[in-house]
């Protein structure tokens, strides 16, 4: 058996000697953090008025940028993935599938924001308060799914070897997870116990 037929039949474990985190990675993350600032200046510029704001201004500043911070690192898992996907070919993990589904939330609504601000319109960007309240929210589901289903456990004696990526994954949605709780207890106190 080949080394590369020993690596598909490890599934998502990959070759975890091959896959190590890097420089260049690194170096490509932070390149998304500061993408993911200039593209949702919108959303930091946004004043916090936690009472009677909008969608945007309901949620407190140090939020919104921790949830920009996890954007753009989402952002980039998108390419990262799909290179290493074509270069060995094994299958995603739960880390890496929530990884790419975050990433793709950014891809799919970060353009209408571009043009929104290339534009002269005066209301905010619907797509900018869909990502901000949408994505947290998805690392709940995501993250509960995988809980749910059995994909968090440790299996056998010594558990399971996960590369870089993986981990990383992991730990990025549970990172969603958490903002999405803190937004899920915001909506909730907003709808249930908050007096007009």
């Amino acid at each position: 058996m080949t080394d590369e037929q020993s690596s598909r039949q490890q599934g998502y474990r990959g070759d975890v000697r091959r896959d190590r985190f890097s420089i260049a990675q690194m170096l490509i993350m932070v390149a998304g953090i500061a993408a993911a600032f200039w593209v949702m200046r919108p959303l930091m510029l946004v004043e916090y008025d936690g009472e009677d704001g909008g969608p945007i201004q309901m949620v407190p500043v140090f939020l919104r940028f921790f949830i920009v911070i996890l954007g753009g690192i989402s952002l980039v898992g998108v390419p990262l993935l799909l290179l290493r996907r074509r270069r060995d070919r094994t299958r995603w993990g739960p880390g890496q599938m929530a990884w790419f589904a975050h990433g793709t939330a950014s891809w799919l609504l970060w353009p209408p924001i571009l043009t929104w601000q290339l534009s002269d319109k005066s209301d905010g960007p619907w797509s900018a308060v869909c990502w901000l309240w949408g994505t947290p929210l998805m690392g709940i589901y995501v993250t509960a799914a995988l809980l749910a289903g059995g994909w968090l456990r440790r299996r056998g004696r010594h558990g399971l070897r996960r590369n870089w990526s993986e981990r990383f994954g992991l730990l990025l949605a549970c990172a969603w997870a958490c903002t999405g709780l803190y937004l899920l207890s915001l909506l909730y106190w907003v709808d249930m116990f908050k007096q007009d």
